[in-house]
């Protein structure tokens, strides 16, 4: 496959994961999108490893679907499957696009590179699994980048659908079209909302500003993925000391 390949096939696998991850979270009108739901959570990290915790099955074990994955080809979770990676993907580029005065031609490198700030990532990573093992799973999901996607989703832009649905609903309704119909509010707790402010904010912000830090230093799934990485087959070595900022790795 040549190289030029690689990127569009990783755009196309990585909107398969994100747009029905995130329809799922907006289903408003209960279509049943919830149904298929199990087949996606199959390869997501965190919901893979906690299911098969609790009833240990082959069903439950994308989770080692994706260490293997990870020791073959490097981070391709990180890259294509998780959504929230791909959420900030979009962040990125749309900040990017905004940043860049009509006209003006695309710059060889968005990013420079800066050094691993390994000790942070690490203690986050020791942290999360000190604190799950003793029984407190509440950092696991706080950190979770499939948990954290959903509280974005359910708490901040689902109720915005409601809101358009219900305005709208009335219009449909004088026009003859029946398909819409009003859904009720259901109540929203202030913290959930609050701690979904919270997620949005942190991972917006270092995504508009240095890219997909938060998968590099909050992310325990992207530095536990690393770690395995280190000693996948194909990988990618950058030499740090002779790397001119050029942005031609960017590009490929």
């Amino acid at each position: 496959m040549k190289l030029r390949l690689l990127k569009p096939l990783r755009i196309c696998i990585a909107m398969a994961f994100f747009l029905p991850t995130v329809f799922i979270f907006l289903d408003v009108w209960e279509t049943g999108a919830r149904t298929f739901s199990d087949k996606l959570l199959f390869l997501q990290f965190v919901p893979s490893g906690l299911k098969f915790l609790n009833h240990p099955a082959a069903g439950a074990a994308g989770f080692i679907v994706v260490l293997i994955t990870a020791l073959m080809f490097g981070r391709v979770y990180c890259s294509a499957i998780c959504p929230l990676g791909t959420f900030q993907d979009l962040i990125s580029r749309l900040f990017f696009c905004r940043a860049k005065k009509p006209g003006q031609r695309r710059r060889p490198g968005r990013y420079k590179y800066c050094a691993p700030r390994s000790i942070l990532r690490y203690t986050v990573l020791m942290v999360t699994l000190l604190l799950f093992f003793l029984g407190s799973g509440l950092l696991l999901n706080l950190l979770d980048p499939f948990s954290g996607l959903g509280r974005i989703f359910s708490n901040l832009f689902r109720p915005l659908v409601i809101f358009l649905n219900n305005l709208g609903t009335p219009m449909a309704e004088a026009l003859g079209i029946h398909a819409i119909y009003r859904v009720q509010w259901p109540v929203y707790a202030p913290v959930a909302i609050g701690v979904a402010l919270a997620t949005l904010g942190t991972v917006g912000w270092m995504s508009a500003r240095h890219g997909r830090l938060y998968c590099n230093t909050l992310c325990p799934v992207g530095t536990l993925l690393g770690l395995v990485s280190k000693c996948s087959l194909i990988k990618i070595g950058i030499d740090a000391g002779s790397c001119r900022s050029c942005g031609r790795c960017e590009q490929v």
